[in-house]
């Protein structure tokens, strides 16, 4: 019999990742970390809050995730249109984020085939 795939959420309420900028700048994003049932992990970065409009370097992100929870795919909730953060999800997307800091589609079949089904997300 197959086991079914699921998706486990293994990180605490408040868990954040810093991530160090240029001038000393440092900022803490929430995150949500999910254990798929083959061990991969799967960490998405929240927005940083209503006051948080400046872009945060990608690369950095990644490293600063891959330092907590190494080889994890790392996702990012971006704004569907701006650049002011919409804490209420009403209009966001997910995109997944490369160790070189590019952004592209998460490959939602891979992710859905592991147990973790995730969409975008209009609320419009």
């Amino acid at each position: 019999m197959n086991q079914p795939r699921i998706a486990r959420l293994v990180s605490e309420t408040g868990d954040t990742v810093t991530v160090s900028g240029g001038e000393g700048a440092v900022r803490s994003f929430p995150v949500g970390v999910w254990m798929l049932t083959d061990g991969q992990r799967v960490v998405i970065v929240g927005e940083g809050g209503p006051l948080s409009t400046a872009t945060v370097d990608g690369s950095a992100l990644v490293a600063a995730v891959h330092a907590r929870w190494p080889g994890a795919v790392v996702l990012e909730r971006m704004p569907v249109t701006g650049s002011a953060a919409d804490p209420r999800a009403y209009s966001a997307r997910y995109v997944e984020v490369r160790d070189d800091g590019s952004h592209g589609e998460p490959a939602y079949a891979d992710l859905s085939d592991a147990g973790f089904a995730l969409g975008s997300i209009d609320a419009s």
